[in-house]
C-alpha cells in the first residue's frame, strides 16, 4: 500500500515487459492493422500526424474504449516523424540519449500536432517556442513549422487637427487651384504628417480611398 518511486518502477522488468507490450500493440494500430500503412506513402503520414488513426478492427474494440488511447497513439506518431525528419535533415538521433534528448525538447518547445486542433490556438495563447503541422490537401502534402521570435515595430499618432488641416488644404487645391497632378503629395514632401497616407484617407473624390466599406474611422 506504500508510494512506488517512479524511478523504482521503470526499472522493473515486469513493468518494463508490459510497456513494450503496449507500445507493440500501439505501433501496429497504426502500421499494421489498419487499411493503411507508412508504404501507402504521404496521405498515411498526413491522417496519422492529422489525429486519425488508420480503421481496424483493433481500433474499435480496444483504442476507442480507452479515453485519450488515440490521442496518445497519434502524439507518439509525431513525436517519430520530428525525430526521423530531424535525423535526415541535421544527422544524430541513433543512440537512446541522442533520442531522450530530442524528445525532452519536443516536450520543452514544440507544439506538434494539427492547424485546426484546438491545441494549435492554445500553442499559439501560450507562446510555445516551436510549432509543426503537417496535412494533406488534394493528392499534394505540406508542413508548416512556425518559430516565435521577437520582433520590432513603429507606431505612431496623428493630431486629429493636422489631418483636418491637410484635407482642407487638398480641397483648396482640387476646387479652386485645379491641381489634378497625382504626385501632389508625396510622402517624402513631410514625412512626419506621413502626407501621402493622410491624401488618400480623405474622402473621396478629394483623396483616394483604399477601399469602399460600412466602417468609419474616427479621428
Amino acid at each position: 500500500g506504500g508510494a512506488v518511486d517512479g524511478r523504482e518502477r521503470v526499472r522493473d522488468a515486469d513493468f518494463q515487459r508490459a510497456c513494450k507490450v503496449w507500445v507493440a500493440a500501439c505501433y501496429a494500430c497504426v502500421e499494421e492493422w489498419g487499411l493503411t500503412t507508412s508504404g501507402d506513402g504521404a496521405e498515411h503520414v498526413a491522417r496519422v500526424y492529422g489525429g486519425e488513426v488508420p480503421h481496424s478492427l483493433a481500433v474499435d474494440e480496444w483504442v476507442a474504449r480507452r479515453e485519450g488511447m488515440g490521442e496518445a497513439i497519434c502524439s507518439a506518431y509525431r513525436y517519430a516523424f520530428k525525430l526521423s525528419y530531424d535525423c535526415v535533415v541535421y544527422g544524430g538521433g541513433d543512440s537512446a540519449g541522442e533520442m531522450e534528448e530530442a524528445f525532452t525538447e519536443y516536450d520543452r518547445e514544440w507544439y506538434l500536432g494539427p492547424e485546426a486542433g484546438r491545441g494549435w490556438a492554445d500553442a499559439v495563447k501560450g507562446n510555445a517556442k516551436n510549432l509543426l503541422a503537417v496535412w494533406g490537401d488534394k493528392g499534394s502534402y505540406r508542413a508548416r513549422a512556425l518559430t516565435l521570435v521577437d520582433g520590432t515595430f513603429q507606431a505612431g499618432r496623428l493630431n486629429d487637427e493636422a489631418a483636418r488641416g491637410l484635407w482642407s488644404s487638398l480641397g483648396m487645391e482640387l476646387y479652386y487651384f485645379t491641381n489634378d497632378d497625382d504626385e501632389r503629395y508625396s510622402i517624402q514632401a513631410n514625412t512626419s504628417l506621413l502626407r501621402n497616407l493622410m491624401v488618400q484617407s480623405a474622402a473621396p473624390p478629394l483623396g483616394y480611398a483604399l477601399y469602399t466599406s460600412m466602417d468609419t474611422v474616427r479621428l
